[in-house]
């Protein structure tokens, strides 16, 4: 710290040019995003899944567009109210941006307190997949706002539908080919990178079919979580499996946690920007 303080060592200096060096878009939505989901669908128990189908449905996607549409429409209202000029479509994005929770601080707090499985199942799936049709609302708008051509009802529909359900059924296929190539195999390295494969090569693919890989990262790792992980897999390439997710999945979230904080050193705040923040910080 106080190092830091004096700057003895240049830290600001290296961490912003750490920062700036670093496409932080690509790296977070082309990068760890699927790691991290596809790490967290690993974890999730069908039957408990089954159970809260309805809850979770609602939760992700009703809740997701409630609340976006909600935050959107009232922080343009308070930007109006106060002289700020800013777009509708610019205040559903933020919407979109900030709607998806992170169950990661909850969950831990659900586990100390020996919650009941029901409870802890319905934050864990719904934070899984708000993730992806958050994703999906958000690219959706962002379409709207910066494309090309003028959107319409129909359009924008199909845009949806194409993310959402092409992702979802993209995650299915994705899965039922990585369920038969694991279980070919009796090498535990090899399920190992295999399951890797599933995060990098299948995630640049939905890319490429332009349906939503987050979503896709999702369901193939509910599938291989809760069918591979009986057929195609030894007690020993489990525990394999399990604890070599788990470091992934806390390594990622460290660095992503990181990154996040060192950016803070890029941004000049304008008054505008703590108006604008305290306006969100309480509305969200």
């Amino acid at each position: 710290l106080i190092a830091g303080q004096n700057d003895w060592f240049h830290l600001t200096e290296i961490a912003t040019e750490t920062v700036t060096s670093i496409n932080f878009e690509d790296f977070l939505l082309k990068g760890i995003l699927g790691f991290l989901l596809f790490a967290g669908g690993l974890g999730i128990k069908l039957p408990n899944l089954k159970d809260q189908k309805w809850e979770i449905t609602v939760l992700a996607l009703g809740a997701t567009l409630f609340s976006t549409f909600f935050i959107g429409f009232v922080l343009y209202g308070f930007c109006q109210a106060i002289g700020i000029q800013f777009d509708l479509v610019y205040c559903l994005l933020f919407g979109a941006l900030i709607s998806p929770t992170d169950p990661i601080a909850v969950l831990a707090i659900v586990k100390k307190l020996n919650a009941p499985k029901r409870i802890s199942t319905q934050i864990e799936g719904e934070s899984l997949f708000n993730d992806g049709f958050g994703l999906v609302i958000f690219v959706t708008l962002f379409t709207i706002a910066f494309g090309t051509e003028a959107p319409t009802v129909g359009s924008v529909t199909m845009l949806f539908i194409q993310e959402a359900i092409g992702g979802i059924v993209y995650g299915f296929v994705l899965g039922l080919i990585f369920h038969y190539l694991i279980s070919a195999t009796d090498d535990h390295s090899m399920e190992l990178l295999l399951t890797i494969g599933v995060p990098t090569a299948g995630y640049a693919f939905a890319e490429y079919l332009h349906v939503s890989g987050p979503l896709a990262m999702v369901v193939s790792g509910i599938m291989i979580g809760n069918w591979t992980r009986f057929i195609g897999f030894s007690k020993e390439s489990e525990d394999h499996l399990d604890h070599f997710w788990e470091l992934v999945d806390e390594f990622l979230n460290g660095v992503l946690f990181l990154l996040i904080g060192m950016s803070m050193l890029l941004f000049e705040f304008h008054k505008e920007d703590w108006i604008m923040m305290a306006i969100s910080v309480p509305l969200v």
